[in-house]
């Protein structure tokens, strides 16, 4: 049996993923809706939802939830494909919108012609967590700035100037004794 015929075999899972629910959309082998399911966005609702079925073709449109929802199911064994939302103007330019009709629709293009869906890959895990502690770095340090520029601004308008490192001071920070207690 060649690979083709095997992919048109397998059903076909299209996800519309919210916040707090994905809607979830079954194509059958014949592209017939098999089922359409609600259920929670969180690791333990998908994993549980995706282990009825072996060897899906899952499709979901890259969001803030799809890198860890698109590593649950392929350690499941599953195919998965990131559908870049940019590139899909059938969902994005639709007249009739839900997610029930969202998730059909990836179902189908996942189904029919994956390439059109622009996918992407995810980082793994582990480069997703290196980049995560860069960016709350670069976060704090940029909070940490403003908040300084923000002392030294109120300062001024008092007629003081704060010297270089002072500022922790002029924010509040607790006194030696205090510190010592």
């Amino acid at each position: 049996m060649s690979k083709a015929t095997t992919i048109r075999r397998r059903v076909t899972i299209g996800l519309d993923v919210s916040d707090r629910y994905c809607h979830v959309c079954v194509l059958d082998a014949r592209g017939e809706v098999e089922q359409e399911d609600r259920l929670r966005t969180t690791p333990a609702a998908a994993g549980s939802w995706f282990e009825r079925y072996s060897r899906a073709r899952v499709v979901l449109e890259v969001g803030p939830h799809s890198p860890w929802l698109s590593r649950l199911p392929k350690r499941q064994g599953h195919e998965v494909i990131a559908a870049n939302p940019r590139r899909v103007q059938l969902i994005a330019e639709a007249e009739r919108k839900s997610d029930r009709i969202d998730a059909e629709t990836l179902a189908r293009l996942g189904r029919a012609a994956p390439r059109l869906l622009c996918p992407i890959e995810h980082r793994g895990e582990a480069a997703q967590q290196d980049l995560a502690r860069l960016r709350v770095r670069e976060g704090l340090v940029r909070a940490r700035t403003k908040l300084i520029q923000c002392a030294r601004g109120l300062a001024k308008s008092f007629g003081v100037r704060l010297p270089t490192g002072e500022v922790y001071h002029a924010l509040g920070a607790p006194s030696a004794e205090v510190q010592a207690a």
